[in-house]
């Protein structure tokens, strides 16, 4: 998938591009931001008017446009220097364009990481999805864009980000429960949770990991710090999922036990929390950087 070498590309834990002597570099925050707008949509037109608008707002100085090509002119260099022709920066109809293979990029390689991972989940190649999905989740440990994200307004953009992420958390422990990884789920599910601790299907995974593992006490116990969790802060009862799996583990329902994949089979689904269906559903309603033709994040 990644072929040896990270991105040369980033946007998560910041903008900055990464040359064979490390990062370049790339100037002042407005430079940085014109960056941060290309590498969301890398392959596609990028307009002054957009650029301008999202650095300046409403307070755009007169001579904005000299300023953009200034920075424009700049990265063009620190690219250059950096990659070579791997990436360049071409003026096309009133806008700007990053020509670069999209998996150069941080942000579009966890997304394709997430729907490759995802794919070969359905496709029972467990192993594989399980080390792509966690690839997916490393690329992605930090905040988008640093601390330009606010200045950009690329809250929209951050968000779907986030959704893929929870996404990839359940992607990845499904792919591990799967495998009979359930003894050392634990402490990473423990750490997915804190992240992303309104996701229903995580605190799931977590009930039945500590059943699997024999902790049936434990098993209800998060469920129940579940419940708690979602009526004190989000004032809403648990999910049908959430009420199955308890009902369950009460019955001690052997559908629950974990079931050692068939050679050549695709993921089981006995005890599986979500469904083939399911999972196929979730890509045709996520939003559309799930299925990207390489600007995902729309």
């Amino acid at each position: 998938m990644t072929g040896g070498a990270g991105p040369v590309l980033r946007a998560f834990g910041g903008v900055s591009v990464i040359g064979p002597a490390g990062p370049v570099d790339l100037g002042g925050p407005k430079q940085r931001a014109v960056l941060a707008l290309l590498l969301v949509d890398p392959q596609v037109v990028v307009s002054v008017d957009r650029v301008i608008e999202s650095i300046w707002g409403d307070d755009a100085p007169a001579r904005a446009e000299v300023s953009v090509r200034g920075y424009i002119s700049n990265l063009r260099k620190a690219l250059a220097s950096a990659v070579g022709d791997r990436a360049t920066i071409e003026f096309r109809d009133r806008g700007y364009v990053l020509d670069v293979d999209p998996l150069e990029i941080d942000l579009h390689r966890f997304a394709r990481a997430v729907d490759a991972g995802r794919e070969l989940r359905l496709a029972g190649d467990l192993a594989s999805a399980r080390d792509l999905l966690a690839e997916a989740l490393e690329i992605s440990a930090d905040r988008p864009f640093g601390a330009l994200a606010d200045e950009l307004h690329l809250n929209d953009v951050i968000a779907q980000i986030d959704q893929r992420r929870g996404e990839a958390a359940e992607l990845l422990t499904q792919a591990r429960l799967d495998l009979g990884e359930h003894d050392a789920l634990g402490p990473q599910l423990l750490g997915l949770i804190a992240r992303h601790p309104y996701r229903e299907r995580l605190r799931v995974q977590l009930a039945i990991s500590r059943y699997r593992s024999g902790d049936q006490v434990g098993a209800l116990r998060s469920i129940e710090d579940a419940r708690r969790m979602l009526i004190e802060d989000v004032g809403v009862d648990p999910g049908r999922e959430l009420r199955d799996v308890e009902a369950a583990i009460l019955a001690h329902d052997p559908a629950l036990a974990w079931r050692p994949p068939a050679p050549d089979a695709a993921a089981p689904a006995p005890a599986s929390t979500t469904s083939r269906s399911e999972e196929r559903r979730v890509g045709k309603e996520c939003p559309s950087l799930c299925r990207s033709r390489w600007s995902p994040y729309h």
